[in-house]
């Protein structure tokens, strides 16, 4: 469901983090995910209702799934339209107010395992 309201297809190490446990945090860090199939009535960490909510409000392009908010001034999204040779989405930076064109995206990390082992080195 929440593949098909968004126009992504998941694949790989997110797929398997949504499979496993949804959405989580460790410590501090929270990790958007999936919470429940309910994506218009909901709220952090429901990374489909956030990511619907910022296209709406933002206009956040649709080959990106926001998974963190960084708290100062910047989203971090899986991209799809950056897969790697896995079929992987890299981890860039999206910063609301600046016009799509001067975005720069910069890849945050590879893929989505190694931005979650970044945030839990970063949280030990």
């Amino acid at each position: 469901m929440a593949e098909e309201k968004l126009g992504l297809k998941f694949t790989g190490l997110y797929l398997d983090y949504l499979q496993s446990f949804g959405a989580g945090n460790f410590g501090a860090q929270e990790i958007y995910g999936i919470i429940n199939a309910d994506f218009e009535n909901s709220s952090v960490p429901d990374a489909i209702w956030y990511t619907l909510t910022e296209r709406k409000e933002i206009n956040l392009p649709v080959n990106l799934l926001v998974i963190y908010d960084t708290g100062s001034d910047e989203l971090f999204c899986l991209d799809f339209n950056q897969l790697d040779d896995n079929g992987e989405p890299n981890v860039v930076s999206f910063v609301p107010g600046v016009d799509l064109v001067n975005q720069t995206y910069e890849i945050i990390a590879n893929d989505f395992g190694d931005f979650l082992l970044d945030l839990v080195k970063q949280e030990i």
